[in-house]
Parts: structure tokens; C-alpha cells; sequence
């Protein structure tokens, strides 16, 4: 598993995308010491199983959500190694704040956990940057978290998914959250979640890469139709 996370780390690998890989069968029967690749790696220790064949290509995915949730809390940790314990466990805290939408101290947290990684991690601080340590700390809490859903008019970040409601999210990054919020509403992101008959919450979070923080986060909220 050490081996596994250093290669991820190693080669700034998107880790939301791990969601739903695809990719040849090839890649499972060339296996290379001197030129290891993720993907077989996550095959071979479990942490991904195959969901889909279609001829030579293979989509890959997390079987379950108690081995997703382990598998980012170890990567989580690996970024945070130099804090003290409550320090490095505070990320656990943002399922249940979302939950029970308690913004403040979701945010609170997430800003919290910002300030210590942005000391570990030396790459740029651009929107992949905060998009993939958002996804990881929040989908380490153990929500149900999907990242780059596919729509028909483009991509939504991050969907957040719980028994009664649904958190549809957009990232800029030193921008606006209403330019996020905007382009929920210009591509109908929320389109696809209205027939659940869930509360749909629609967020657009800002960050800033000077602060190294969520500099602004702006929400709508609105019931589906059952």
C-alpha cells in the first residue's frame, strides 16, 4: 500500500478519476518493476474491480464504499504525516456537517485542513489542486461522493449524495462562486437529480491561490418533484 500511494503521489495522479477508469486489458499482462503503473497496482490490491468489459477495454471502479472511504483515508494521511492526530483525524467531521448542513463549520474545517496541507504539498495551486484535495478529504469522511459526473452539456465536479438530499457543487478558482453557480444553472446540472425526490442543494465554492483557502462559497437550495 506504501509503494502504491508513493507512486500516486509521485506522479501527481488525478485521483478523482479512479472513480471510473477505463483502460486495456494490456495493461495486466505487461508488468514492468522499472515502469510500474497505477492502475494494475489498484487491481492487484483490491482496491479496484472490474465494472464493465467492452472488448479490449476494462472500466475499472472501487467495489464498495467502506474500501473506497480506507483506501482515501490512507492517501489523506500520507498528506497530512506531519500533523498531531486531532489534527490529521478533523476531515472525519465533514460527513456529518454536511449532513446535518452545517455550513460554517464544514467550511471551518475544510479551510483548517488547507492551511496544513498547502505546507506538505509542493505543486501549483491551481483548480485541479483544490478540486482533488476537496474530493479526497470529503469522500474520506465517508460521504458518498462522485467527481466529474458526465452529463450531456459537461462535467459537474462533485456530487455529494445522502438519504434526503443531494449536494450538486462547482469549483472556480479565483473566480466567483456565482460564476460556479451560474454554470450548474447554464449547463442543468440538476437536471438528471429531480425525479429522486431528494433535496437538491446547488453550491458554487470559490478558492483562492494566494490564501490557499475557499475564499467564497455561495448555495441554492430547491425540492425535487417525487
Amino acid at each position: 500500500r506504501s509503494l502504491l500511494i508513493h507512486l500516486l503521489r509521485e506522479r501527481d495522479y488525478n485521483l478523482p478519476s479512479i472513480e471510473n477508469l477505463t483502460v486495456s486489458e494490456q495493461i495486466f499482462s505487461v508488468y514492468e518493476l522499472e515502469k510500474l503503473d497505477p492502475e494494475p497496482l489498484l487491481f492487484q490490491t483490491g482496491y479496484l474491480t472490474v465494472k464493465d468489459v467492452d472488448g479490449l477495454l476494462w472500466t475499472l471502479g472501487y467495489p464498495n464504499l467502506e474500501v473506497k472511504c480506507s483506501f482515501l483515508k490512507h492517501l489523506l494521511y500520507s498528506f497530512t504525516r506531519d500533523l498531531d492526530g486531532e489534527k490529521r483525524s478533523r476531515f472525519l467531521l465533514l460527513e456529518k456537517y454536511l449532513r446535518n448542513e452545517d455550513y460554517e463549520a464544514f467550511f471551518e474545517t475544510v479551510n483548517a485542513i488547507f492551511a496544513s496541507l498547502s505546507y506538505t504539498l509542493q505543486t501549483e495551486k491551481n483548480e485541479a489542486y483544490f478540486h482533488t484535495l476537496f474530493y479526497l478529504m470529503v469522500a474520506a469522511s465517508g460521504s458518498y461522493v462522485q467527481s466529474e459526473v458526465i452529463t450531456s452539456r459537461g462535467r459537474i465536479d462533485l456530487v455529494v449524495e445522502f438519504a434526503d438530499k443531494i449536494f450538486i457543487m462547482e469549483f472556480k478558482c479565483g473566480h466567483s462562486a456565482d460564476a460556479a453557480l451560474k454554470q450548474i444553472h447554464e449547463k442543468g446540472y440538476a437536471d438528471m437529480y429531480r425525479q429522486r425526490g431528494k433535496k437538491l442543494i446547488l453550491m458554487g465554492i470559490d478558492f483562492d491561490p494566494q490564501q490557499r483557502n475557499v475564499a467564497e462559497w455561495k448555495r441554492e437550495d430547491e425540492r425535487t418533484v417525487c
